[in-house]
């Protein structure tokens, strides 16, 4: 965790406590693996076209609802921790 400790007006100086290792590999490999989800475009139900690399890549509108959750949950935990830290 983050050690906060506030020295003069406005000044805030963050320390990193011995043992601290940050936010984990999984859940940052996780957060970007939801942003991708987010920006790939979103299935019509009726694409006939072509195979191509977007063909493939096309997600559906559950897929990206789940997505989006997820980084909900990462944004709600953040701001837990940060606020815990204060």
């Amino acid at each position: 965790m983050f050690d906060v400790c506030r020295s003069g007006v406005g000044r805030v100086c963050v320390c990193v406590c011995v043992g601290s290792v940050g936010p984990s590999w999984v859940v940052l490999l996780s957060a970007v693996l939801c942003i991708i989800i987010l920006m790939l475009p979103l299935s019509t139900g009726n694409d006939t076209s072509s195979a191509s690399l977007t063909h493939y890549c096309i997600v559906t509108v559950h897929q990206k609802l789940i997505a989006a959750y997820i980084l909900g949950l990462f944004q709600s935990l953040a701001a837990y921790q940060y606020k815990q830290t204060e």
